[in-house]
This record gives C-alpha cells, sequence and structure tokens, in this order.
C-alpha cells in the first residue's frame, strides 16, 4: 500500500535496472505501482514477469500514457488514455484568445478530462467513487529534488540501452497497417518468407518491400537485428485491432 511519503517514489538515476533493483527491495510491500510512462510500466511487467511464476502475487501495475505498449502487449497494461486532440484544441484557443487580449491575462488554468483504460494488469477492475484516492506526495519533503538535475535525468533516461530498445519496440506495435502486425508476429514465430507470403497472399517482392519498409521505419539495420529485438520483447503475439 501507497503510505504517501517521499520514500514510495523511485525514481530513474543510472538505468532502468538500477531503478528497478531499488523497488525490488521493497515489491512486498505494494499493491500497486503506479509508472510515469509506457516504457517505465512495459519494463517492470516484463521484470516481475520474469521473476515470479505467480502472476496473482504480482502488483498492480498503472501506466500513466497509454500507447501501443500498453495496449498491444499481452497481458495489456492498465493506462490512463490523454485525447491529444483535445490538447491541441484547447492550446489553438488560448493563443487566439490571447492575442485578443494579451494584457487580459495573469494564470490560465486547463482542464482536459483523462480516461483510465481498465486493463489485465489491474484484472480489469473499474475505477469507482469508492476506489482509494492516492496520497498526496507533495505534502512530504523533497530534498532529492535539490540533487537532481531534470536535464541530466533525461539525458540518462533517453541514453539507456533498455529505453532504446523499448522505444524501437514501441514504433514496431504502433505500426498502422495490420498487415505488418502481422509480419512481425509471424516473424516472431521463425516463419519461412514463402509461408508468410502464402498465409498473407502476396507475392515475395511485395513481402520483402514491406519487410524493407518495417525496417527502415523502426530504425533496424537488417531483419537479424529485427528478429533479436522481437524476440527478446515480444512474448506473445501483439494484440490486433
Amino acid at each position: 500500500m501507497l503510505g504517501g511519503h517521499a520514500s514510495d517514489i523511485y525514481f530513474f538515476e543510472q538505468s532502468l535496472e538500477s531503478c528497478y533493483r531499488e523497488l525490488s527491495r521493497r515489491c512486498d510491500e505494494y499493491d500497486a505501482v503506479i509508472c510515469s510512462s509506457d516504457i517505465y510500466a512495459f519494463s517492470l511487467l516484463r521484470r516481475l514477469q520474469s521473476s515470479s511464476g505467480n502472476p496473482a502475487g504480482q502488483p498492480f501495475i498503472i501506466s500513466c500514457i497509454a500507447s501501443a505498449l500498453t495496449d498491444k502487449t499481452t497481458p495489456t497494461i492498465t493506462a490512463i488514455e490523454h485525447d491529444y486532440r483535445k490538447y491541441g484544441a484547447a492550446v489553438k484557443k488560448l493563443i487566439n484568445t490571447f492575442c485578443k487580449a494579451p494584457d487580459y491575462f495573469s494564470s490560465v488554468n486547463i482542464n482536459i478530462p483523462l480516461r483510465l483504460q481498465c486493463a489485465d494488469t489491474t484484472r480489469h477492475l473499474p475505477f469507482t467513487d469508492r476506489t482509494p484516492l492516492i496520497p498526496d506526495f507533495f505534502d512530504a519533503p523533497f530534498e532529492y529534488y535539490d540533487t537532481v538535475s531534470p536535464t541530466r535525468t533525461n539525458r540518462a533516461f533517453y541514453a539507456d540501452k533498455e529505453v532504446m530498445e523499448i522505444q524501437r519496440f514501441k514504433r514496431l506495435l504502433s505500426l498502422p497497417d495490420e498487415t505488418d502486425l502481422k509480419i512481425v508476429s509471424l516473424l516472431r514465430q521463425n516463419t519461412a518468407a514463402k509461408t508468410i507470403c502464402d498465409m498473407l497472399f502476396m507475392s515475395e517482392s511485395g513481402y520483402n518491400y514491406r519487410l524493407k519498409q518495417i525496417r527502415q521505419r523502426c530504425g533496424f539495420r537488417d531483419t537479424r537485428e529485427l528478429k533479436e529485438l522481437i524476440a527478446k520483447y515480444m512474448l506473445h503475439p501483439p494484440v490486433l485491432g
């Protein structure tokens, strides 16, 4: 259970691995973990799956960002869905209003409704009025912020090898064409190219073209590198549809 203490928040300092090591020392104390991004949530889920053979004993996992990592992986991850079109509309309205009366504003408050997508990692339990609220961490002393540079932390985060691999995997899951996702799923099973062509009713040249496009969009040098990442992160076929 969350106690509302600063010690219940785990920061990225060196790597996802070190962040997980810190959490794993006290993981038995928590019934749920809220992750600030889909990458954290996906990484945590993978590590908990590999370290424990009993999913029922694992804490609930919630991501503050919904994406292909939360929607198209198995188990699916409960996440907060952001309506970015409403963000854009609010910003456009704010700019237009500000241009008409630039001296009128002293502060701005924009409220955008969010939606919680309940999924496998919280057993699809709905959020209701009776759901306990998260303690207000901002009442706790945050001496840690005095020692952490957000710029340095961000650079370290995006330079982390696991983060870079998960980002590429996310781009793979985010492919807009379902046929491309089916190809990726069949590559996961080490299906031969001719068999893939037969199953998806395409020519060999059409398959090679699609495979080349997948590699280029997702930043893979060759098919071998693509297959290695799929084998490492895709434990189950992607959720289609």
